[in-house]
């Protein structure tokens, strides 16, 4: 094993039957932030609100 001890992920914008769903699905529903130094990603996530998730393993 690697020694993991959450599964974490994210999603961009503020989608709520995402967040349900993932929510439904054991996530827990880490909060909303704005993604910094996006500058070497994508431009859909410049300026970027982020949804956060976690489940332990």
């Amino acid at each position: 094993m690697h020694n993991k001890q959450f599964i974490r992920m994210d999603t961009c914008g503020k989608n709520d039957r995402l967040i349900n769903h993932y929510k439904n699905c054991g996530f827990n529903y880490l909060g909303m932030k704005k993604l910094k130094n996006t500058s070497q990603l994508q431009s859909h996530y410049h300026n970027a609100n982020v949804c956060f998730f976690e489940i332990a393993l």
